[in-house]
Order: structure tokens, then sequence, then C-alpha cells
């Protein structure tokens, strides 16, 4: 069997500010080697369309960051994480990012003030960009405080670039090592989706699927990382809390976070790594556990499709 090792670690220090503010991008927003990525995505139940949201408005001069392209068109799985050569060609040969820039990632919910953009702040972080940042508040934020806007597609073509990523093994799970951590029990493994899908009340999105989790899994809702007042990152010691609230000690406790199918687990990462700890994700989450863990490691819920009936 693989032994995963001891996911919780200290990562060393970053290059560029895990959160920048938007004052902060303001007042950046002209400095050579700063490049803006829309990261919107949005979950298919939303019933919204990033890309149309991104042509009718965005942060001045911010490309797009398709998170539905950027993904292994070869695996049965939704969202795997595509071979380093497909990110190298998309980052530096459609958006023009070198490995020098400085990549700002924001993104649009407006109920929250952001949702994604861990997401491919993760992304990068796999494939070895030190200079990556995500802004706090998102796009709601930028509007409320009067941050200049543009809309449609960037009229200026980026120039390809070299970019040559480098994959970082530390934060990303494979099923093999989670089946061993599962039976080992050397991690505490946290679900980031909401509590329904976590329960077995409410269906997954793939009708074909029962909800449910993980035995011995604890539900760390993503969006509880987020200030629901102000709609930013909840301060450090407040992120200490939300681990503590299930059962996890931070700074001691080494973990995996998963969630349905690698997206909105990534909030655990990136808050972890607020607190200068490393929790690596299983991206494959509840659609691969389901389809291919043991009977016995399952508790099941109800499936959409009998719903329908």
């Amino acid at each position: 069997m693989c032994d995963p090792g001891p996911p919780t670690v200290h990562p060393g220090p970053q290059s560029a500010p895990l959160l920048v503010s938007v004052s902060w991008l303001k007042n950046n927003l002209k400095t050579p080697g700063i490049k803006i990525l829309d990261g919107t995505w949005h979950a298919p139940a939303w019933n919204r369309d990033a890309e149309a949201e991104y042509l009718s408005q965005h942060i001045e001069g911010a490309e797009k960051f398709n998170v539905d392209e950027v993904v292994d068109k070869t695996s049965s799985l939704p969202y795997t994480l595509p071979p380093v050569e497909q990110f190298d060609a998309y980052v530096g040969g459609k958006l023009g990012i070198s490995n020098d820039d400085h990549v700002i990632i924001y993104d649009n919910y407006s109920p929250l003030g952001m949702s994604s953009a861990p997401r491919v702040w993760y992304t990068f972080k796999l494939y070895g960009h030190d200079k990556v940042s995500v802004l706090d508040g998102g796009f709601p934020k930028w509007l409320e405080e009067g941050g200049p806007v543009g809309s449609g597609k960037i009229m200026v073509k980026r120039q390809p670039v070299s970019y040559k990523g480098v994959y970082t093994p530390e934060v990303i799970i494979t099923y093999e090592q989670y089946y061993d951590a599962y039976y080992s029990k050397s991690a505490k493994l946290l679900d980031a989706r909401p509590a329904g899908r976590f329960n077995g009340t409410a269906p997954e999105p793939n009708p074909k699927f029962h909800s449910g989790h993980v035995k011995g899994s604890s539900n760390l809702l993503w969006f509880n990382f987020i200030d629901q007042k102000t709609k930013t990152v909840k301060k450090p010691e407040e992120i200490v809390k939300v681990f503590a609230d299930v059962g996890v000690n931070i700074y001691e406790d080494n973990c995996i976070g998963s969630c349905g199918s690698g997206v909105f687990s990534t909030w655990i990462a990136f808050s972890a790594r607020l607190l200068n700890r490393n929790i690596p994700i299983y991206t494959g989450s509840w659609t691969e556990w389901y389809q291919r863990g043991p009977d016995d490691s399952k508790v099941l819920g109800i499936k959409g499709e009998d719903l329908r009936q």
C-alpha cells in the first residue's frame, strides 16, 4: 500500500501573499508582472453562466480562466487536474503568463463574495507557481469599492510565452493514498460539501450517485471559511476555530480534504495555507470514492434519479 505520509506540514515561506485586498490590487493594477484572472466557476445547480458574466463585466485587464477547460479530458472524473503539459500550454500559450508573473485570482459569487477562486489558486500551486494570490472578497468587493471594470474579451492579444510547471505531489492525494489513510487512520478526513449531501438527505449533482460520505469523515462546509457579513475570508484565529469545530487541531493533526469532485475542497487547502499549514486534497473526492471505495467504507443516502420516479 502507498503511504500518504504526514499530510499537514509546514509549507515554507510564501513568495507572494495568499490574499490581497481590493485596495492593494487597485494600487497595483498596472504594475508589470501582475496578471489578473477571473476564475469564476458556478455549480450547475446555480444556473449561472460564468463566461457570460465575464463578458458582461470583469476587473479591468482580467483574463478568463476557464475551470472547465483546465481539466484532464481523458479522465472519467469531472474535475481531474490536467497533465502538466496541458496546464503549461493553457497558461503560457493562451493566457500569456510566465513563471515569474504574480497571478491574482478572483471570482464572482455575490451571495458569499467568493467561491471558486481557491480552485484556480490550488491548480497553480499544484504545478509549482510561487506567486499566486486570491483577491479577498472577489468581484463583489471590487465593485463595492469602485474598482475599474471592463467588458467583452481582451482586445490586445496576449503573446504566448514559455511556461514550465513543476508538479508538486505534496498538495494532492490519490485514490490509493486516500484508501491507505482511511484504513490506517493516519489522517482526519474532511469533506467540504453541503451538509445535506454529506448526511445523505440531499442529492448529488450526478443523479446516478447516492449522496453520503466516507465513514469517519467530518463535514467541514467550504463557505464556513468566509465571513458572512463582510464576505471576505475569515481572520486566522477564526479559521483555527472553524477547524476546531470539527475536531481538528490545525497545528497538530494530519488531514486530507475532499468534496464532491475536487472544486470546493480547495477552500480547506487554501485556508490551512493561510495558517502556514498544508492540507492536501483528494481531488477524486466523493465522485471517485463512491465508485471505487469499499462498500463498508461508505454511508449512503438518497440518489437523485430515485426522487424522479
